[in-house]
């Protein structure tokens, strides 16, 4: 039977997942409005490689939303999607966040990733109170403690 953690942690991840898929495909559908809504109305969309890169980019967040569902749905067997996601979050918050007070990024980027940020806290805090999941309570259990 599920616990009210668990519970918790289900939905919050299911609510992640739909948040990075949200941003990932409108970034990736519509890209220009996104890249002068992050990067202000100057910034290139007119170059291959930048195009490209920002739709992969893109993209790439909609794949990790995809995978925070999958974690909703087993948050035992997918910890690993937790610990890359944590660590995305805290590269994206920081460099984002160093985009902006050095003037290259809006002020909605940086708000954007903040969102990021309290996420990480709230994957860390999932991470941290859950300990080794499954196979850390299975090997207790086993040894009687």
């Amino acid at each position: 039977m599920k616990t009210l953690s668990d519970t918790f942690y289900s939905r919050m991840f299911f609510l992640a997942g739909i948040w990075n898929i949200m941003i990932g495909m409108t970034g990736a559908c519509a890209m220009d409005f996104s890249v002068a809504l992050f990067f202000g109305p100057g910034a290139v969309t007119d170059q291959f490689i930048a195009v490209m890169s920002f739709r992969l980019f893109m993209v790439a967040i909609a794949i990790f939303g995809i995978g925070y569902c999958l974690v909703s749905r087993n948050l035992a067997a997918n910890r690993g999607i937790v610990w890359l996601g944590l660590v995305c979050k805290m590269i994206l918050f920081a460099l984002f966040y160093y985009y902006f007070f050095t003037g290259r990024a809006t002020v909605m980027a940086a708000l954007t990733v903040t969102g990021d940020g309290v996420w990480s806290i709230l994957f860390g805090l999932f991470l941290y109170r859950t300990g080794g999941g499954s196979s850390r309570r299975d090997a207790e259990t086993q040894s009687g403690k």
